[in-house]
């Protein structure tokens, strides 16, 4: 089910969504979704794909998506609330996905990159505009069931080549605005022959 905004219902309680018992994959998209909108989904420990894009992605609300222990698919946006610290706790209670997204977290750093050897059915691994990733990404651990990485205007110049050929089961990477030359680039595709190596930048 998908909802976009602007929603003008005070909370999910207040809308049909709130009687739904099956209910198994969720969208929402819109401005300044606080956590009272969010915390009225009884269905949340039953969630097996769940994106949330707003401006807004507040502390409350990753608290309480820790209860979403079902979840495969998970995106979400739009946090300058969100640090270190705060992400690592979620994450740690999000280990089993397959699939993750995040856009849009400007505190976090590399930092959090060592909570993935937790990881262990994790497929694809998104980061957008989360610039102060940098070349940090040297933290993340060997996740061999990694075939998808996205880190699309992360900060990154002059990668750390050898932490990304240890990523063996890479199928697709995507570096697209970051500060790469295109001799780096051709260095990244030597050292993963079996990857498609993609950035917008070329």
């Amino acid at each position: 089910m998908e909802f976009h905004g602007p929603l003008s219902f005070s909370g999910i309680t207040d809308c049909p969504l709130g009687n739904l018992s099956n209910l198994y994959d969720l969208k929402l998209a819109g401005q300044e979704m606080n956590h009272e909108f969010l915390t009225g989904i009884d269905q949340v420990a039953q969630l097996k794909q769940l994106s949330i894009q707003t401006n807004l992605m507040e502390l409350e609300t990753l608290n309480f998506l820790t209860s979403a222990t079902s979840l495969q698919i998970l995106t979400l946006s739009g946090s300058e609330e969100i640090d270190d610290q705060i992400l690592r706790n979620f994450l740690e209670t999000q280990t089993g996905l397959y699939q993750l997204q995040l856009t849009n977290f400007p505190r976090i750093t590399g930092e959090v990159l060592p909570t993935f050897d937790k990881f262990h059915n994790l497929y694809r691994l998104s980061f957008r505009e989360c610039p102060q990733l940098g070349n940090k990404i040297a933290l993340l651990p060997n996740l061999p069931t990694l075939g998808r990485l996205e880190l699309v205007n992360c900060g990154l110049n002059g990668l750390p080549l050898a932490n990304l050929a240890e990523q063996t089961s890479l199928k697709w990477i995507n570096l697209s605005a970051n500060e790469l030359s295109g001799m780096e680039l051709d260095l990244i595709r030597e050292q993963l022959p079996n990857t498609a190596v993609f950035s917008a930048d070329e």
